[in-house]
């Protein structure tokens, strides 16, 4: 770690070099004034380590007793030196360690190569006798050097070798601490600069370093202020990772050490993105700019990916801009600083990428690391599932040939894929349908009954290519995403760069037999196959952003590269174009932090869903602490999912004393409302609170703004009126009223007399898709009554309704012109979670012209919900 610290110091300390002479020529050797502050710098280090440099001089002097004491390194002038000249003074002893080791130091000359401008350089080394110690000195131009090497009497303790390029000689360093001040740590980290800069990659290294950072500081800074929401979808990863930890490394289904977690079929499935979580969990606790800086974190690792790639598979010379271009993508800059699982698959999908161009381009050992990072993709949703699976198919077949001649590694590679299948094996054996519930959830057109193959065809393809479209990547609004997906006046990526992604998509279509230009493409296609199933949108496209930001910065690196040759600038060219992205991306983040909150009015369920922080994370506590023995129902309708932020942010006592619910729940009939109760109502449901004549005594505690400063929540206590009893009664008996509708089925109008339902309406339960579904409310049990408008032939009846334990369904069949009905039934017990009942109508009559279905619920009482799902008939 000291040794990191170290380095990540010295580039800190080359970057500021290089940028402190912009404006100097590539050739200038004088001592710039970003130097001498290096120095006055180094000073102040001395001073501070002066205490721990004298213990280790007074140790060494413990260890080499026989070597005398010197504060003052002596030399004395070689014997038949040809020219004197004042020598270059000499840079602070390298002390060997144990291991080998390599120290570069590049000694500027003086005068024009002559004998009298030789460079000179000293190099003391001290190891035990009778070691063998190999220096090497190089010299640029007409210099020449000269080396002496001195080895030490036998009688001395430690051997010293020296070395001198123009015939001085020292006889002994200055020890460790010793000598004149700042001639310890300060030298050390005037070589340690000195070196970085003779690499001839010192300023791209530097300034990849420096983009990283950049990236880092925009990710991280501010996190719990912009986005100005905190999605459930975030709070899930934590929740999810503590209830891991709390049930023994097992999941809610169970499952020991899981593959993927789920709260329900409303959520997508998260299996690395809870794992990530577990261990900032343990360490931090829960709080938005934890989980929202692990994945932020993450992200360094597409920013990084990006920018490798540039330089070992595409060889441009300024490769480091692709964590700056990466980091200014509008969509990717708003989400990387969220805990969205689609950024992290994204950002292990660039690993993957990366990876596997090494492979096909550098080294084919490279394959087992693309593995692993594909399997991270594949683990982390399940839409990694159907990128890892189409990406996978496009390189099996555009490299199979490479394939074939690397047979030997892909067999290793092949058994490595194996072992990292096992949990999904493991997974799908218990869950075979998950896949397809999360479409029907989503209401993809994919499941969709009655479209045909061809039309779900058609669909595809017109998501996919909009998908691919510069109108849904560049265009602000593209009318597609929502306010909270978006940042206002960007598109999904910066509309600047639209030329440049341009040159780039030409070079690699151009070039498309070379492997490395025909990958990214691949990727690039592949991308959009898995949100097409659903509908385009933004965050379920995160990883698009990965090939089509590689393009751009080959798109910027072609005008780049010419510029630096012609011009031969390189060196400025490179530090001007650094500050220029770094300061877009900073603008950025000053444009989200200070404009961000304002960008959009709409802080409802459609829009920011604004408040979970505000509400949960502030205001909740704050009154549970001054009120100890309050109960507080927050309401739910704002957010998607919204209890999930109780036991994010409260403790296990505080949680006990929250609720989530709304309005409608005191409308819908009678509660009983505690002394210490609290409602927090959103501004809607306060104005029906007012106006509503069952609620009297109004009192508000408190108001938490919206950012625009308009009224957001409010902190209310209440009482039911003298009349609230009365008004119940008459929308109870009101609810109980039958409804009719008519509908077309099997080609023939149908009246259908049922209860007024409480969720779904008629259609759900006669469109042929069990997954929809409508209740009765109240009505326990509840009937259907069909009454065709012509009679019709029934052979038997095929029903789908909710989970019950216990439950009987009648039968009632009407013939025409007969007055008793034919009528079956049965109870059943013990099935499964929504089952499927048959009856077969084997017992007449020969045809129907009504037919009423009863559905009972044996162990719950006449106000029970009934849930129905579907309804086909014979």
């Amino acid at each position: 770690m000291a040794d990191l610290s170290f380095w990540l110091l010295a580039a800190g300390l080359a970057l500021a070099l290089d940028l402190a002479s912009f404006w100097s020529a590539r050739d200038s050797r004088r001592r710039a004034p970003a130097v001498d502050r290096l120095d006055e710098l180094a000073g102040r280090l001395d001073d501070v380590h002066d205490r721990f440099l004298r213990r280790v001089a007074a140790l060494w002097q413990s260890v080499w007793a026989a070597a005398p004491r010197l504060s003052q390194p002596e030399t004395r002038a070689a014997t038949g030196a040809a020219n004197q000249v004042a020598p270059v003074p000499a840079a602070e002893p390298i002390v060997a360690p144990r291991a080998q080791a390599q120290q570069v130091i590049t000694v500027p000359s003086e005068g024009d190569g002559s004998a009298a401008g030789l460079a000179r350089v000293d190099v003391a080394v001290y190891v035990p006798a009778g070691t063998t110690v190999r220096v090497t000195v190089e010299a640029s131009g007409s210099q020449r050097p000269i080396v002496t090497v001195v080895p030490a009497e036998a009688s001395q303790a430690p051997a010293a070798i020296q070395s001198a390029a123009h015939g001085q000689i020292i006889d002994r360093p200055a020890l460790p601490g010793q000598g004149k001040p700042g001639a310890g740590l300060g030298a050390h980290l005037r070589a340690a600069a000195t070196a970085w800069r003779a690499r001839p990659d010192a300023l791209a290294l530097t300034l990849f370093a420096g983009a990283l950072a950049v990236y880092a500081l925009t990710r991280l800074a501010g996190l719990d202020r912009y986005p100005i929401y905190f999605f459930t979808d975030e709070a899930a990863h934590t929740v999810l990772a503590a209830d891991f930890l709390r049930a023994g490394f097992r999941n809610y289904s169970g499952e020991l050490w899981p593959t993927y977690f789920s709260l329900g079929p409303s959520f997508g499935l998260n299996g690395v993105s809870v794992y990530l979580q577990v261990l900032p969990y343990l360490l931090l606790g829960k709080s938005v700019a934890v989980t929202r800086g692990v994945s932020a974190l993450v992200t360094l690792i597409a920013a990084a990916a990006v920018s490798l790639t540039l330089r070992d598979i595409f060889k441009l010379r300024f490769w480091w801009t692709g964590a700056l271009l990466l980091g200014l993508a509008p969509a990717w800059f708003l989400h990387s600083r969220t805990a969205f699982e689609y950024v992290e698959l994204a950002s292990f999908y660039a690993g993957f990428l990366y990876f596997y161009l090494r492979y096909r381009c550098i080294a084919p050992r490279n394959l087992y690391a693309a593995l692993v990072f594909g399997a991270l993709t594949f683990y982390t949703h399940g839409l990694g599932q159907v990128l890892m699976g189409v990406t996978g198919l496009l390189l099996a077949a555009a490299d199979a040939r490479y394939h074939w001649e690397q047979r030997a590694t892909v067999r290793r590679g092949a058994l490595l894929l194996a072992v990292l299948a096992l949990p999904y094996l493991r997974y799908a054996l218990a869950h075979a349908d998950t896949f397809g519930a999360q479409l029907r959830v989503r209401e993809s057109y994919w499941v969709t009954p009655g479209l045909s193959l061809a039309g779900k065809l058609r669909e595809l393809g017109a998501e996919y290519v909009y998908g691919l479209s510069p109108a849904f990547w560049y265009l602000s609004p593209n009318g597609r995403d929502i306010a909270r997906h978006v940042m206002n006046g960007y598109g999904n990526l910066w509309l600047p760069t639209l030329p440049l992604a341009i040159v780039g998509l030409l070079t690699a279509l151009g070039r498309w037999r070379s492997p490395a230009y025909r990958i990214v493409l691949l990727t690039l296609l592949a991308a959009p196959v898995g949100s097409a199933l659903v509908a385009i949108g933004v965050p379920r496209m995160l990883w698009a952003i990965i090939p089509l930001t590689l393009l751009t910065t080959i798109g910027l690196a072609l005008p780049l590269d010419w510029l630096a040759r012609r011009a031969r600038i390189e060196r400025p060219l490179a530090v001007g174009t650094f500050l220029l992205l770094a300061g877009i991306n900073l603008l950025m983040l000053r444009d989200a932090l200070i404009n961000g909150p304002l960008w959009s009015g709409d802080y409802a369920l459609e829009g920011m869903q604004y408040g979970a922080q505000q509400i949960f994370g502030e205001a909740v506590p704050e009154y549970l602490r001054e009120h100890p023995q309050a109960e507080i129902m927050v309401s739910a309708v704002w957010a998607n999912g919204a209890d999930l932020f109780i036991p994010f942010f409260l403790d296990e006592a505080a949680a006990s004393r929250v609720r989530m619910g709304s309005l409608d729940h005191f409308t819908y009939e009678r509660r009983e409302l505690a002394p210490d109760f609290l409602a927090v109502f959103t501004a809607g449901e306060f104005e029906a609170l007012v106006h509503d004549p069952k609620f009297d005594n109004v009192q508000v505690e408190r108001v938490l703004d919206y950012p625009d400063g308009s009224p957001g929540f409010y902190f209310v206590r209440f009482a039911y009126s003298a009349e609230a009893d009365a008004l119940f009664e008459a929308e109870r008996l009101a609810r109980q009223q039958p409804v009719v509708e008519t509908f077309v089925l099997d080609g023939q109008v149908v009246t259908v007399t049922h209860p007024r339902f409480g969720a779904g309406a008629l259609h759900h339960i006669l469109d042929g898709d069990p997954f929809t579904l409508v209740n009765t409310p109240e009505v326990n049990p509840t009937a259907l009554s069909f009454a065709f408008s012509a009679p019709r032939a029934l052979t038997g009846l095929t029903l789908v309704t909710g989970s019950m334990a216990d439950f009987t369904v009648t039968l009632r069949l009407f013939a025409p012109v007969v007055a008793d009905p034919t009528v079956y039934t049965q109870r059943f017990l013990g099935l499964p979670p929504d089952p499927a009942v048959e009856f077969a109508i084997d017992q007449g009559p020969a045809s129907v012209e009504r037919l009423v279905i009863e559905i009972a619920d044996n162990q719950a009482g006449p106000d029970a919900n009934i849930h129905i799902r579907e309804v086909t008939f014979h």
